[in-house]
């Protein structure tokens, strides 16, 4: 697809700026990037159209919804940072406390959806992310900014909004941290080891599901998106269709977790061939 090509500018810039620490001037050189890439998206798609179904879902799902979702994230944490507290670091920590309070209550709002898009289903994807649904627009008050009928669906706000809440929990619970002394050196620093994935995406994907489905991360609380995110920045690799590639796992015919079952037979071999020594 011709706009896998602006995407991939974008991620470049926004790595510049996510390696820094979240000052005002640095968030809105983030705002800029995000508005500059959407409207040249949204130029594109005037220009070039979406001519398939299938077009139109990956453009609204997995294109519109990386930079829309940054924009979303930049403004969110903009406004926690000038509206924090600055002195009184109990204060600080009930503001977060706060607004993760809220982060909370967005989740359960739209629990059903998340669901939906956190196991990787497809068969509402034309009603959630083609433009003959328009009609059907979930209303956020305050965001008519973010709308343009030529250039949304019913859902791709909330897909973006989504991304951007579980980014934005990861940014107000490591705020928190920083303010309580605890510091996680391994995602302050996650050049530093050696470790490169050489397997597929897709292996990783099904081991990234693997490890949600048993809930051995923050007690079962931590989610697919969160658990991503920390595997893109220890291993360095991308991973924008991580609920799509789910999908077609499991589409698969026969065995399905064939990257785990082989994972299971090289560990078993291995310990028969230590025994038998």
């Amino acid at each position: 697809m011709v706009y896998d090509a602006v995407i991939a500018g974008f991620n470049r810039e926004l790595q510049d700026i996510k390696q820094l620490h979240h000052s005002v001037p640095e968030i809105h050189r983030g705002v800029l990037l995000c508005r500059k890439t959407l409207y040249r998206l949204r130029e594109m798609v005037r220009e070039t159209g979406l001519n398939t179904r299938e077009a139109e879902i990956r453009f609204f799902k997995e294109i519109k919804a990386i930079p829309l979702s940054w924009l979303i994230y930049f403004t969110e944490v903009g406004s926690c940072e000038l509206r924090k507290p600055r002195a009184d670091k109990d204060l600080q920590k009930q503001f977060y406390k706060k607004q993760l309070h809220k982060a909370d209550k967005f989740f359960q709002k739209h629990r059903e959806f998340v669901y939906y898009m956190e196991q990787g289903y497809t068969h509402r994807d034309p009603e959630y992310f083609t433009r003959k649904t328009l009609g059907h627009f979930p209303v956020f008050p305050g965001e008519a900014h973010y709308r343009d009928p030529d250039f949304s669906t019913s859902h791709d706000l909330l897909w973006a909004r989504v991304m951007a809440m579980q980014r934005v929990v990861d940014y107000l619970r490591k705020s928190r941290q920083q303010i309580s002394g605890i510091h996680t050196s391994a995602g302050d620093s996650p050049a530093d080891h050696q470790l490169v994935w050489t397997a597929s995406k897709v292996s990783l994907t099904e081991l990234i599901y693997a490890l949600y489905s048993g809930k051995v991360f923050n007690h079962g609380q931590a989610d697919i998106r969160n658990i991503t995110e920390a595997f893109e920045v220890f291993f360095g690799v991308r991973l924008p269709q991580v609920y799509r590639t789910y999908a077609s796992i499991k589409g698969r015919k026969g065995q399905r977790a064939r990257f785990l079952e082989e994972l299971i037979f090289h560990l078993s071999q291995k310990m028969d061939q230590e025994e038998a020594i």
